[in-house]
């Protein structure tokens, strides 16, 4: 490249319409080489092998993770399920799709990014600093060739979508999965990358997922940003094996079901991780009652246990002259665990959460 302003562009069309600058400190440069093209006494084109053969090794230098372009360098499809990516703490593939600015991403077997790049495409990954790997000729496969991986037994894709571009999240539950965020299964959310740049994503620990693999579960959280202020729409965009889906906006308090329609709201810059909800079993919903609720001492501590999520509690301890000893106010918990130094005896334990009133005996003992 020369030049006073050189840049780097995504793609574009033939018309001109799709040019998209990209920011020079996502750009992650490796040699590139081409075919052996030459020319004989006649002038006629004679193809005279492969240049681009070999291992090619990547490592990134900046001092933080990002998403950096790579380009397939061979004259083949580069699968990526078969690349060594032992030594990436992400593991996950993107695409940009030119049209609308949105991001799609592939991870063992989700999403719709695929994982065939064609021969000098271009795909994304999300790469930490000093983190190295290669393409070997192994990595090579003929389309034809590739074995596409099953179909997962349930997967939902929750798309968000602005006047101007989408942004996606996938969940699936898959009960050797975890919680906690894994670099073989889950893919994280790119963050902004354009100056319209919205995203949604659900949450692993501190991580914010764009897929995420996980255990069953009946509620969980997810969480819209946008760069710019504006009105924005949750819908599902695919599903398999969901049969009840709600959402529920936290600021507004109001429960949409998503398998019936979408939900419409407005966002403020001021509003950074606007939260919601998703609820995945109608039981959820309902109030909570004697039955959900499991209170005792153990071992050196008051424990609430729900099958439900408590928004918010009392939870006091009396001695048996109706004093109280102890009182907390948790909220949004499904389990609720509190040291305590008391002297050995019984106590009423009481939990008020609404218009349930429980009450437990408990011991403890020193």
């Amino acid at each position: 490249m020369s030049g006073s302003n050189p840049n780097l562009y995504e793609a574009a069309t033939f018309n001109g319409q799709h040019w998209q600058s990209l920011d020079d400190s996502l750009v992650s440069w490796a040699p590139f080489k081409a075919f052996l093209l030459t020319a004989d006494s006649t002038g006629e084109i004679v193809f005279g092998g492969e240049m681009n053969w070999g291992d090619y090794a990547f490592q990134d230098n900046t001092t933080t993770g990002s998403l950096v372009p790579l380009a397939n360098p061979y004259p083949s499809y580069l699968n990526w399920e078969t690349v060594n990516k032992q030594e990436l703490s992400n593991r996950a593939i993107y695409r940009f799709q030119p049209s609308d600015s949105s991001i799609s991403v592939f991870m063992d077997g989700l999403g719709d990014a695929g994982p065939l790049t064609e021969p000098t495409d271009a795909f994304w990954i999300y790469q930490n600093s000093g983190e190295s790997f290669r393409f070997t000729n192994s990595d090579r496969i003929h389309a034809s060739e590739y074995a596409t991986v099953a179909t997962p037994d349930n997967e939902l894709t929750i798309k968000l979508q602005s006047n101007k571009t989408s942004h996606q999240t996938i969940l699936s539950f898959d009960d050797e999965s975890a919680k906690n965020f894994e670099s073989d299964r889950d893919a994280l959310s790119p963050g902004f990358i354009q100056t319209n740049g919205i995203q949604v994503y659900t949450l692993a620990g501190t991580e914010k997922l764009m897929l995420n693999q996980l255990p069953d579960t009946v509620i969980m959280d997810l969480a819209v940003e946008a760069k710019t202020a504006g009105t924005y729409t949750l819908s599902i965009a695919h599903k398999t094996g969901f049969d009840f889906v709600v959402l529920e906006d936290l600021i507004w308090h109001k429960k949409i079901d998503l398998l019936k329609e979408n939900y419409s709201f407005d966002y403020f810059t001021t509003d950074g991780a606007y939260p919601f909800k998703l609820y995945f079993e109608p039981w959820v919903l309902e109030p909570l009652n004697e039955s959900d609720v499991e209170m005792y001492f153990y071992p050196e501590s008051i424990v609430v246990n729900s099958r439900k999520q408590i928004e918010r509690a009392e939870i006091t301890l009396f001695d048996l002259a109706g004093r109280v000893v102890e009182q907390f106010s948790p909220q949004n918990f499904f389990r609720f665990e509190q040291p305590v130094n008391l002297p050995t005896g019984h106590y009423i334990l009481q939990l008020r959460s609404g218009d349930l009133v429980l009450n437990r005996k408990i011991l403890v003992r020193r």
